[in-house]
Formats: structure tokens, C-alpha cells, sequence
């Protein structure tokens, strides 16, 4: 195994609560901003922003411009989410990835609503899912053309009518669920601050198995063929079988600090599994033998989920620094552009682009992933 170092980075040494604070972007006093880090999703001309102001914005996908005025979406007040945070009336806060499907935009409001809007940005419908208005929802949307399928903070993952949004049915895990669901083959796979990993009915919500790892899990998780592969709060990753729940291995790394938590969704390149941390490393493991091959160390947090082009992965730090790595060329990685902003939100990537969503300046970035230049950016 090799370790890689940057060393022109300066460490970090965030503790397990600040970090907290710093991710999220919250805060209870009233007079400091939230940030929402809902990534965009795009379809073939569009690409369509969540913002952290309550508007969804539709962009040109070539240009970056606007092509209809935002749309301010106006929700409940009072709800408590992230670290028991309020949030001003009226306002709605996106943090889960939206869904797109026949011509219809879904996103989950941290105001414990699920909106749907039409393709010219109005409001179709909306479905509170906590019924005593106290939840939010922070988890993103997957759907498969009959149902969507959400998670909430009141524990509870949900199937809506892909139409109508009434609730079809619901699982109850024992706390909160932010990650995004996974569903395949008539699956829905779903983490939990309960620790555990669930495998559920996608037309019932009955339980076909569970997996308990050792600490909360909010990373999303991740399906190849028969495995499917969790990173949790205890600084472990796991192989699980998709069909029965039963652990194929467990690799825990090496630095056991306060802060080495995955808060990011690996993602899988070739043999490898790679995970970033908010240790600033980033962990490729064989994905078959659950071996550690190569650790990087950025020493800059990292909470956003990565993306693959063309056999590297493309993962950026929480100061905006943007790296390509690639597994076949001995795990070398470059830095390809620094946008110096905060960035929390997964990215996102559309053939040779990525799509960057800044929280502390509010602004979508389109980067090509080949040469590292900006092709445009979005001040939202």
C-alpha cells in the first residue's frame, strides 16, 4: 500500500462538533446563513439547481444562463433538522439530490416537504411527510417511474405516488435517515443513524434484511452486481451481500482521530472502491478483497461525494480544490483547478463536465473534467 501526501496543504484539525457545524452549515443563531448543498441534476438541454435560498433555478446547460425566472418556493416554518436548527418562515433549505422524470423536477425541502414542479419551474404539488411539521428531510429523491422513494428525520423512509405524492407506504428505522436510498431490481436499499444498512421491499417497504455497522451511517450506499458497500460513522467500510445481508469483509482505517469520519458516498472505478474521508484521505480498496491499495492525503475535508470520467475519479475538498486520480496510473492524482470556496455538495458529472455546487457563495461551477477549465459559472 502507498500513501501520497500533499504537502503544500495546510492540516486541518476540525473536531467531530465544529465539523458538524462546518458541514452542515447551520447554525441556531438566526443571523448567520445556512447553506444547502443539493447537487444539480440535469437532463439533455437543462440543468436544474436547488438553491439554498429556496429558489429552483433552470440552467443552460452550455452556457450556464438562466432560462426561466427562479422559482421561489415558499414552505413551512418552525422544523428542526440539522444539529436541532430552525429556520426562518417561509424559508425552504435543499439539501438532498432532486430527482428529474418525465418532465417533472422533485426535490425534498428542509422544511419536511417533498415539492414537485413542472418543466416550466411551477409548482405542481407538495407532500409534508411529517405529519407534526417538526422533521426535515435532508435525504435525496430516487424514484422508478411509478413511485419516489425519500428518507426523513423523523426516521422513516417513504414511497410516494410518482403522481400524486400520496404516501404508498413507509419503514420506520430506529433515527434519522439522510442518506439518499439505492433501488434496484425491486429493492430499496437505505442507511440509517441507526447504524444499520436496510434492504426493503420497493412495493411493500417490507423488510428483507438488515446490517448493523458500528457507528450512524449517512453516506448513501452503493450497488455493484451482488454487493453492495456501506462507509459509516465508525471509520469502517463494509461488503455486504445484496441478496441476504451477510458482511463479505470490513476494512477499518488507519487514523483513528475524532474527525476520520465518511461522510461521502465512495464511489467504484475499475477494481477499486474509493472513499473519501473527512480526514482529508481518500481510501481505495480492492472491492473484491476489501484490501487497502493506496491512501492520498489532501488534509483538507471532505464531504463531497466523487464522480468517474473516463477511469479516473474526480473529487474535490471542502476549500474547493478539485483532484483527478486514476487508479491505473498508480493512483496518480493532480489538482485541476481551485475554485477557493466551500464546497459540501456532491458533484456531478455530465460526459467530460463536472458540476460543482459552492455553498458559501452560492454559485454553480461547469469544469471540464479533461483540461480543468472553467467553462462557465452561475452566481446563484
Amino acid at each position: 500500500m502507498k500513501k501520497n501526501k500533499v504537502l503544500h496543504l495546510a492540516a486541518t484539525s476540525l473536531l467531530l462538533g465544529s465539523m458538524a457545524v462546518a458541514v452542515a452549515g447551520c447554525s441556531c443563531n438566526t443571523n448567520v446563513a445556512q447553506y444547502g448543498w443539493a447537487p444539480p441534476v440535469f437532463d439533455d438541454s437543462y440543468l436544474y439547481v436547488a438553491s439554498s435560498e429556496g429558489s429552483i433555478l433552470t440552467l443552460n446547460k452550455v452556457n450556464g444562463t438562466l432560462t426561466y425566472d427562479p422559482l421561489k418556493v415558499k414552505g413551512n416554518s418552525g422544523a428542526s433538522g440539522l444539529l436541532g436548527c430552525g429556520y426562518g418562515a417561509g424559508t425552504v433549505i435543499f439539501y438532498g439530490s432532486p430527482y428529474i422524470n418525465d418532465g417533472l423536477l422533485y426535490a425534498s425541502g428542509y422544511d419536511g416537504n417533498v415539492y414537485t414542479f413542472d418543466v416550466a419551474k411551477q409548482l405542481s404539488n407538495k407532500k409534508q411527510l411529517d405529519e407534526d411539521k417538526s422533521m426535515s428531510v435532508i435525504s435525496g429523491i430516487v424514484g422508478d417511474g411509478k413511485n419516489i422513494y425519500v428518507g426523513c428525520s423523523d426516521g422513516s423512509i417513504y414511497a410516494l405516488d410518482n403522481t400524486t405524492l400520496e404516501t404508498v407506504w413507509s419503514y420506520e428505522t430506529g433515527d434519522k435517515i439522510w442518506s439518499t436510498p439505492v433501488l434496484n431490481n425491486g429493492t430499496v436499499y437505505v442507511t440509517s443513524f441507526d447504524h444499520s444498512l436496510y434492504a426493503l421491499s420497493a412495493e411493500d417497504g417490507s423488510l428483507k434484511w438488515s446490517f448493523a455497522t458500528d457507528g450512524p451511517v449517512i453516506a448513501s450506499p452503493v450497488l455493484e452486481e451482488d454487493t453492495i458497500y456501506v462507509a459509516s460513522f465508525d471509520r469502517s467500510v463494509y461488503a455486504v451481500n445484496a441478496g441476504n445481508g451477510e458482511m463479505k469483509w470490513k476494512l477499518s482505517t488507519e487514523l483513528a482521530s475524532p474527525r476520520n469520519w465518511f461522510w461521502a458516498t465512495p464511489v467504484i472505478c475499475g477494481n477499486y472502491l474509493v472513499a473519501p474521508n473527512n480526514d482529508g484521505c481518500i481510501y481505495s480498496i480492492d472491492k473484491t478483497t476489501g484490501k487497502m491499495e493506496n491512501v492520498i492525503d489532501l488534509e483538507k475535508a471532505i464531504s463531497s461525494s466523487p464522480v468517474v470520467i473516463n477511469n479516473k475519479v474526480y473529487v474535490i475538498d471542502n476549500t474547493g480544490n478539485l483532484y483527478s486520480i486514476d487508479p491505473s496510473n498508480g493512483f496518480n492524482f493532480t489538482r485541476i483547478k481551485e475554485l477557493e470556496t466551500t464546497v459540501n455538495s456532491d458533484l456531478v458529472a455530465d460526459g467530460d463536465l463536472i458540476y460543482v455546487h459552492s455553498q458559501k457563495d452560492e454559485t454553480i461551477y461547469c469544469v471540464n473534467a479533461l483540461n480543468g477549465v472553467l467553462q462557465w459559472s452561475h452566481e446563484v
